[in-house]
């Protein structure tokens, strides 16, 4: 079957002839194909259109769809059976599987027809680019970082059950490009950004358990605030945009925050930064008791001394 790579809209009749090429030829698993195509039906019954019924009062009507509802209890007997089938029957009515039913945001299961949608590309891995794309501006509204951690998760939720890891590195490399983009139009990084990145893509991810024990000692000694999710956390290490309402709340005082920035950027070299963006990068990733902003000369400024609480931060941050 003859995909099209350059039709970007996640569509029901384009996905099902797809999936139903793939499992007949061997290429899905038994599992997928009857998620595939058990989802398939609720949104068609939902959202698509009647093929036909049954007209008691009508001779002709009645034997053809007696017909066809025998021809479909005949075949729907297995899982190969009803991918043969290019119809289905529901409540004494027939609808067709391959109807143009274009799958959106506000859709039930989003996130699953879009994996499957993207595993088309794994034939043709240079539209992956415009595909995301597309997608970006017509299902995110030209939103990158909601975009981004969307695929973020579709990475994690679909690689090798949807698609393999050809897909995922395709994505993973797009993302990074985008970010790239990013900070060379900006002149500078969005939020810190943690060097062991550079050697290490997945450092984040697989210290998660070390970073999340940051977390909590940060919290306890109230340097920010409780309420304040690992995901979010970590999101200011990616050196990437951080939504406004991501922003971390920093408890502790405008010297700890101070000293926060110094040991990271310049006592123990962990994090990149352009110099001249240092406090501006500050506001990217955190607010104040208050929840606003803090003003440069406010903290580059800060007095305080401290040093046991200076010991403190700095044991805590060194484990990062």
């Amino acid at each position: 079957m003859a995909t099209n790579h350059n039709y970007y809209e996640i569509e029901i009749a384009d996905i099902w002839q797809y999936e139903q090429h793939e499992f007949l030829s061997d290429k899905s698993s038994d599992d997928l194909a009857k998620k595939i195509i058990n989802k398939a039906e609720e949104v068609i019954i939902k959202e698509g259109e009647e093929s036909f019924t049954v007209d008691l009062d009508n001779v002709k009507s009645r034997a053809y769809y007696e017909r066809n509802l025998n021809e479909y209890r005949k075949s729907s007997n297995t899982l190969k059976g009803r991918y043969n089938n290019n119809f289905f029957f529901n409540k004494q009515v027939c609808y067709q599987y391959d109807q143009n039913i274009i799958i959106t945001q506000e859709s039930s299961d989003f996130d699953f027809w879009f994996a499957l949608k993207l595993r088309q590309y794994d034939s043709k891995l240079i539209e992956v680019k415009n595909f995301l794309e597309y997608q970006l501006e017509r299902a995110f509204n030209k939103d990158l970082v909601r975009f981004i951690d969307f695929l973020k998760l579709e990475m994690k939720q679909s690689s090798d059950t949807i698609f393999n890891d050809r897909i995922t590195e395709t994505i993973d490399r797009w993302i990074k490009d985008k970010n790239s983009l990013n900070r060379k139009l900006k002149g500078k990084y969005s939020s810190l950004r943690l060097r062991q990145l550079n050697t290490n893509p997945d450092y984040l991810q697989k210290n998660s358990h070390v970073l999340n024990k940051v977390l909590k000692h940060l919290k306890v000694n109230n340097f920010i605030h409780e309420d304040t999710l690992f995901t979010d956390f970590i999101r200011i290490f990616e050196g990437n945009i951080i939504p406004k309402n991501k922003r971390i709340v920093w408890t502790g005082t405008n010297k700890d925050l101070k000293w926060f920035m110094d040991y990271l950027s310049e006592g123990s070299n962990k994090i990149e930064y352009h110099k001249h963006d240092k406090w501006i990068v500050v506001n990217m990733c955190f607010l104040n008791k208050e929840n606003q902003e803090f003003g440069k000369n406010v903290l580059r400024k800060s007095s305080g001394d401290d040093e046991a609480r200076k010991k403190l931060l700095e044991s805590i941050l060194t484990k990062i």
